[in-house]
């Protein structure tokens, strides 16, 4: 089925589970960033397929996926001029040998080095996420906790006769888990473009179901009619 993604800057959010990546038939002209991205991200990329684009180059650095687990790779019907079709047509593995070769040791040396920096660079990240991630239910929680607090509850039954104080911290637990969930699933949405609509209606799904469930904890405390 014929597509219309251009462009590929923003494949640094490829998920790390992701096993086939299907971008054939679009108007791709650059995939330097994504080779980068799959091997520094995706180490169980098994399937990529990006035949009938408008690749210009392909990058010599795919050669680094050679030490991945990739087993199928279509990039047949592209414009670019540099590797012969005959090679393009080879296996997998015959084709990614076939790129590393052509680096030379330096460029081997250098990808190397750069591929160890993207992965410190990603490790603190990940670090720094995790505390955002935290400090943001935290803070969601003290806000919610404020908001009981201050809200003129005129009907004292929704929340201090009806939810005791082992009740309420758990609701305020749920509350601030939905809302990291619905925060990671949006963001998965807007960034990953390569879901498919299928994966796409399920992850909006979801989050209208996290959606719902925190919507009933928050009319448990008195939160919302």
């Amino acid at each position: 089925m014929s597509n219309s993604v251009k462009s590929l800057e923003r494949s640094t959010w490829l998920p790390a589970s992701l096993v086939h990546l299907e971008l054939s038939e679009n108007q791709i002209e650059d995939m330097e960033d994504l080779v980068w991205s799959l091997a520094l991200r995706c180490p169980n990329i098994q399937v990529l397929r990006l035949a009938q684009n408008r690749l210009k180059k392909i990058p010599l650095e795919l050669g680094l996926l050679l030490e991945g687990r990739l087993t199928k790779l279509d990039l047949q019907m592209n414009p670019q001029q540099a590797v012969r079709h005959t090679v393009l047509e080879r296996g997998c593995v015959d084709q990614l040998s076939y790129f590393k070769n052509r680096m030379t040791k330096e460029e081997v040396v250098e990808s190397r080095k750069r591929l160890v920096a993207m992965q410190d660079a990603l490790l603190a990240e990940k670090q720094s996420l995790s505390y955002i991630y935290s400090r943001t239910k935290d803070a969601y929680e003290n806000s919610v906790i404020e908001a009981i607090s201050n809200a003129n509850l005129s009907n004292q039954q929704t929340s201090k006769e009806l939810i005791d104080s082992s009740e309420r911290q758990a609701s305020l637990k749920m509350i601030a888990e939905c809302k990291v969930r619905i925060d990671a699933v949006q963001k998965e949405i807007d960034t990953n473009f390569s879901l498919s609509q299928a994966k796409r209606y399920a992850l909006k799904k979801e989050m209208a179901m996290e959606r719902s469930r925190m919507i009933k904890e928050e009319r448990k405390l008195g939160l919302r009619k």
